[in-house]
């Protein structure tokens, strides 16, 4: 009988140490992913910033091109 309970405490014990293990790597994974959709989003953000900038810088000279004409 306390040969059975002995069993039963080391199964108990390696299953969770794997879980543990399962779950350490798990948490490292998210951290990685999280790191990786920051950057992704960012590199978004930069080429949409750069974008906006020339649609702005257009805008202007239109609006610059305009004044000229209605002023002149």
């Amino acid at each position: 009988m306390e040969t059975r309970g002995k069993a039963k405490k080391v199964d108990v014990k390696k299953t969770f140490k794997e879980v543990h293990w399962c779950t350490t790597g798990l948490e490292s994974r998210q951290y990685q992913l999280k790191d990786q959709i920051v950057e992704a989003l960012s590199d978004n953000m930069d080429a949409m910033q750069e974008v906006f900038n020339i649609v702005v810088g257009e805008l202007i000279e239109k609006e610059d091109a305009l004044k000229a004409i209605v002023l002149d």
